[in-house]
């Protein structure tokens, strides 16, 4: 999905042939669809709270107080207007006069209570100077309230462009954007500030969107959708995938089971597992001695190969490694695999290859390595010739031609020990499939963090992923 600037976002809905409040109602209607969601994910909550200002964004929020209001299965929403509605001009103006009967409660107070989900729709996109009070002193309080917030489009006070801050801003931890995501998002403040993203469609023909030059690109819910593919109905084992892992030792078992687990949730649908551990694996694995003979046997029976979680370092490792990449496989490597390669002179690596380090093994990699992450990752893939996933918020994947994708998905949850070893095996059956590099390695980055999200910020345990991973594909793509 493009990641575009403020200003051809205003030149997007110009040219849409969509008259403006059309947009602010499919905006609207979009925004509240997400906000039910987030309202169900918070079983104490009592109340919905939507924060307006005076600008377009406020009229995105009082679209999403009316579509609310008619899900009586909803408390009554209530808007804390910080400026008087009935200023509320041209397109932000067209829906308030709908506020008189129906089911909204509207105040000028800044009453937050416990159990209160609050919405900001203070400024979005509209703001480009320091704010002042009042809006300040909102924000300052929104921030202070305890209760979790939803920015509509962009956290109020940060710059939609550079991801700078605008003297004080809200602390979101979901920010919905509207039609494509904005370059701030992902820049200086904007990680640490925007939480969850959510992308609402706007419906505007796919023609004009392609019009639209993109600052760079990003990996959102619609895009997984388009890349899994309808499952044939005859479909059986040895045509959905067949991965070969070469993971795990007698030190790490677990990282062997995390991969293998989070294959088997991800599709893939036979696995090979090469290992020198010992504990229990699923029945549906195929276990094998953890030797070069063994490996070169099965590489004419399998499609893809992950390799090197719970691996150790030796010289039969890099041995095992040379003998992996010369069979030619789609391959990812990950953990103690990247630590092998690092300390190899010389090694060609299969055309469909994915390298997903975390930053200390990129320095690994890469000892100069350039400061900006997306510069590294893609430094890393010309030098390596491959695809690389640098992992940590926003992963970026970069290719060797120098485009690279920022993923939209994730949490701190997936701070762990372990969370890598699921990546890889989500990575690894997505190449099985016969996916290429580039989209195995965008997709899987973002269902591990789509699971990511889907439980508690504290206390996840990396076994929690796998079995996340397969309802996030069934949400993402139901019709397979």
């Amino acid at each position: 999905m493009k990641v575009i600037s403020i200003a051809a976002m205003r030149h997007l809905e110009k040219i849409s042939d969509v008259p403006g409040p059309e947009l602010m109602l499919r905006a609207g209607v979009e925004a509240a669809k997400l906000i039910r969601e987030e309202f169900y994910r918070y079983p104490d909550r009592r109340r919905i709270v939507i924060v307006t200002g005076k600008g377009n964004n406020a009229g995105d929020g009082v679209v999403a107080a009316l579509t609310l209001a008619a899900d009586t299965a909803l408390p009554r929403p209530v808007i804390a207007a910080v400026s008087p509605l009935e200023q509320l001009s041209g397109e932000a103006g067209v829906y308030t006069p709908m506020l008189k009967d129906a089911r909204v409660d509207v105040t000028n107070q800044m009453d937050f209570r416990q159990g209160d989900l609050i919405v900001d729709a203070l400024f979005g996109i509209g703001v480009s100077r320091n704010i002042a009070d009042p809006y300040s002193e909102w924000i300052r309080t929104i921030n202070e309230s305890g209760s979790p917030v939803i920015a509509l489009d962009l956290p109020s006070g940060l710059d939609g462009d550079t991801g700078e801050i605008h003297g004080c801003a809200v602390r979101a931890d979901v920010t919905i954007t509207f039609g494509l995501p904005k370059t701030g998002l992902f820049r200086n403040a904007g990680p640490s500030i925007c939480g969850r993203l959510k992308c609402a469609d706007l419906r505007i023909s796919g023609k004009i969107m392609d019009s639209i030059p993109a600052d760079f690109e990003s990996f959102f819910e619609a895009d997984a959708a388009k890349l899994l593919p309808r499952l044939p109905f005859d479909a059986y084992k040895n045509n959905r995938g067949r991965l070969l892992l070469a993971a795990g030792s007698a030190r790490y078992p677990g990282a062997a089971k995390l991969a293998v687990s989070a294959a088997l949730r991800a599709g893939a649908g036979f696995i090979r597992l090469a290992t020198e551990a010992s504990c229990d694996f699923p029945p549906p694995v195929v276990l094998h001695k953890d030797s070069a003979e063994e490996l070169q046997g099965l590489f004419s029976q399998i499609d893809a190969i992950a390799a090197g979680p719970g691996w150790g370092q030796d010289q039969v490792r890099k041995n095992q490694l040379r003998l992996i990449a010369g069979s030619g496989k789609p391959l990812v490597l990950d953990a103690d695999g990247l630590n092998t390669l690092a300390q190899m002179d010389k090694i060609t690596l299969p055309e469909e290859c994915i390298l997903t380090p975390h930053i200390g093994e990129a320095k690994r990699l890469m000892p100069e390595l350039p400061e900006s992450r997306t510069k590294a990752a893609q430094q890393l893939a010309q030098k390596y010739g491959c695809i690389v996933v640098l992992k940590g918020p926003q992963t970026i994947t970069a290719a060797p031609d120098g485009r690279y994708c920022v993923n939209s998905s994730g949490s701190p949850a997936l701070g762990v020990a372990g969370s890598g070893d699921v990546l890889t095996g989500v990575i690894g059956a997505m190449l099985a499939t016969g996916m290429k590099a580039y989209d195995a390695a965008r997709l899987g980055v973002w269902l591990h963090g789509a699971a990511g999200e889907s439980v508690p910020m504290r206390g996840l345990q990396a076994d929690d992923l796998p079995e996340r991973i397969r309802d996030i594909m069934g949400k993402a793509s139901p019709i397979c």
